[in-house]
C-alpha cells in the first residue's frame, strides 16, 4: 500500500467552503482505486474514488440516475420507507445530510422546516434528517437544543446505507462534505446538493429544487432567514415593515420596527413564532432560542 500525503487543495471553488477550510486528507492506495481520508474537525469523512478511466466513465453515465430506495427508523422507532412512504404517495423528499455540530445545518434546516410549513395544505415537501456518525441519545438531544421537528435518523437506524449512495462514490455529483442536502422528487428524479453562497442562498435552492422553481410566496423569493444568534433575533429580509415574535401559548413578546438586521431581545430559552410583515403580507415561522 502507498501512503501519499497530500497538502490542501488549492482549487478555489466557491463551494470548497463546505468542508475543506482547515482540512488534512491521506489518500491511500489500494488495488488500483484511491480511497480519501478527510479530516474535519472531529469527524472523519470517507469517500472512495475510482482512478481507473472506466470508473470514472462508468461514475459519469451514472449521472441522472434515479433515487435507490431504503428504509430506515427515526429515534422515535418510526418505520420510513423512501418509495411507499413518500414518492409513491406523490411527495418531494428533502435528505438532509449531516453530523451535530455540521456548519450550517441548523440554520438552513430550521428555515426549510418553516418554508415547507409555510405551504402549508398545499406543500407536498417532507424532509428527513440523516447522521451516520451520531447515536438516537445524540440525536434526540440535538433536536430538542435546536428545535427541529423533522425525524431524525442515525447509525442505529441504517443511516449510512441511506446515504451511501449520496456520499461514497457518489455518482450524483461531486461529494464535497456535508451538510449535503438532496431533493428527491416523485418521479425518483435527484437534484443533488443545491448550491448557495450562503445559508440564506442555499435555502433559496433548496426550495427552488423542491418547488420546480416555485417560492413560497413573495418572502421565499428574497430569500428570508430568521434565526437566533448569542441572544438576538437575527432577520435577513427584504422590505420588511415590521417584526413580531410570540411564545408558544400566543403571548406577543417582541413588536419591533426594527426592519432587518439583529434585534436585540431578552428572552428564556425556547421555542418561539415571529412574524414578519411587508407590503405583501405576514409570514410566520419558529425560532428557537438556546
Amino acid at each position: 500500500m502507498q501512503i501519499v500525503k497530500h497538502p490542501r487543495p488549492a482549487k478555489k471553488e466557491e463551494k470548497n467552503r463546505k468542508q475543506f477550510d482547515n482540512l488534512n486528507f491521506t489518500i491511500f492506495e489500494v488495488g488500483g482505486s484511491v480511497t480519501s481520508l478527510y479530516n474535519c474537525g472531529n469527524r472523519l469523512i470517507m469517500k472512495r474514488i475510482g482512478i481507473l478511466v472506466g470508473g470514472i466513465l462508468a461514475a459519469l453515465s451514472s449521472l441522472g440516475q434515479t433515487a435507490p430506495n431504503f428504509t430506515v427508523h427515526d429515534t422515535q422507532g418510526v418505520t420510513h420507507n423512501l418509495y411507499s412512504d413518500y414518492l409513491d404517495q406523490g411527495r418531494v423528499v428533502i435528505l438532509g445530510m449531516f453530523y451535530v455540530g455540521a456548519p450550517w445545518f441548523q440554520e438552513v434546516a430550521d428555515s426549510l422546516e418553516n418554508q415547507i410549513a409555510a405551504l402549508g395544505e398545499d406543500g407536498n415537501i417532507d424532509m428527513l434528517y440523516l447522521s451516520y456518525v451520531d447515536s438516537n441519545a445524540e440525536l434526540i438531544q440535538f433536536a430538542t437544543d435546536s428545535g427541529l421537528l423533522k425525524p431524525m435518523i442515525g447509525n442505529e437506524g441504517a443511516s449510512g446505507a441511506a446515504m451511501a449512495p449520496y456520499t461514497i462514490g457518489s455518482g450524483f455529483g461531486i461529494f464535497y462534505g456535508y451538510p449535503l442536502f438532496v431533493v428527491v422528487h416523485e418521479d425518483r428524479s435527484v437534484d443533488y446538493d443545491p448550491y448557495g453562497a450562503t445559508p440564506t442562498e442555499m435555502v433559496g435552492a433548496i426550495m427552488d429544487a423542491a418547488t420546480g422553481g416555485v417560492g413560497v410566496d413573495a418572502f421565499d423569493q428574497e430569500r428570508m432567514m430568521v434565526y437566533a444568534a448569542n441572544g438576538n433575533l437575527v432577520v435577513q429580509a427584504s422590505e420588511i415593515t415590521a417584526v413580531q415574535l410570540f411564545d408558544l401559548s400566543g403571548r406577543e413578546v417582541l413588536n419591533s420596527s426594527t426592519s432587518t438586521g439583529t434585534i436585540d431581545v431578552d428572552l428564556p430559552g425556547g421555542i418561539y413564532i415571529y412574524r414578519l410583515h411587508n407590503s405583501a403580507g405576514s409570514f410566520s415561522g419558529k425560532v428557537y432560542f438556546p
